[in-house]
């Protein structure tokens, strides 16, 4: 066994999941695994040692290249539930990426490899490996969402306040937030992205795109709790 040997593992299997709405729900997604390999838990070391050592070189390429593949696939999954079911107006990748990747609801082996690494301290130089993740992050907009979310997930976990954060940081955050807005135009998400946008906005003293935010914030609110005015 190997690092990219349980990374080619978790790749196929996460792939071979497919998703539908749940019985009797207007927006709930069920998972289905009926496809899927069992996982071996043997694996379970070896995906949190790639969870730590990706991001520095060693298996960047297969760390990066798998969730590519798996990003590829929730993508032709949003668009295969998007045909057959064109009149919900559905936020379909979001339910999909939490699912594969945090495990709400969905398999687990991701975020529990991650969460692995970070507990057990495996992440043992912090500038390191906060050096080489800030310069991976560096090319965001070459990245698949899935591929964002790890390296944050490591430029967190090595983060330090005594080491300005990069520079491209609001950027990133903009273009993050902006593409949400894009992809799930008029959903709960897009209201939620506008509401973050404005927050991110008022940080950086732009006080008129962080009024234009909120005012497109206030369009798509609902009934439910606001977030905490990003003002405070």
């Amino acid at each position: 066994m190997s690092c990219a040997a349980a990374l080619d593992r978790i790749r196929d299997r996460y792939c071979a999941i497919s998703f539908d709405l749940e019985q009797d729900s207007d927006r709930m997604l069920s998972v289905d695994e009926s496809k899927v390999t069992v996982f071996d838990p043997e694996d379970a070391p070896y995906l949190a040692t790639a969870m730590m050592i990706f991001p520095d070189g060693r298996l960047v390429k297969a760390g990066l290249d798998t969730i590519y593949q798996i990003d590829q696939h929730i993508e032709a999954e949003r668009l295969r539930l998007r045909a057959r079911y064109p009149e919900k107006k559905i936020a379909w990748r979001a339910p999909m990426f939490t699912g594969l990747y945090c495990g709400q609801p969905g398999p687990h082996e991701f975020w529990v490899a991650l969460q692995d690494a970070r507990s057990s301290g495996l992440w043992r130089d912090a500038k390191e490996t906060y050096d080489r993740t800030a310069s991976l992050l560096a090319g965001y907009s070459s990245l698949t969402p899935g591929q964002l979310y790890f390296l944050i997930e490591g430029f967190h976990a090595s983060y330090t306040r005594e080491v300005p954060p990069p520079s491209f940081l609001y950027e990133l955050a903009e273009r993050a937030w902006t593409k949400v807005v894009e992809i799930e135009k008029g959903s709960e998400i897009s209201g939620q992205a506008h509401f973050a946008l404005a927050g991110l906005y008022r940080k950086q003293g732009k006080a008129e795109d962080a009024e234009r935010e909120m005012g497109e914030y206030k369009k798509l609110q609902n009934t439910s709790t606001p977030p905490e005015d990003p003002q405070k």
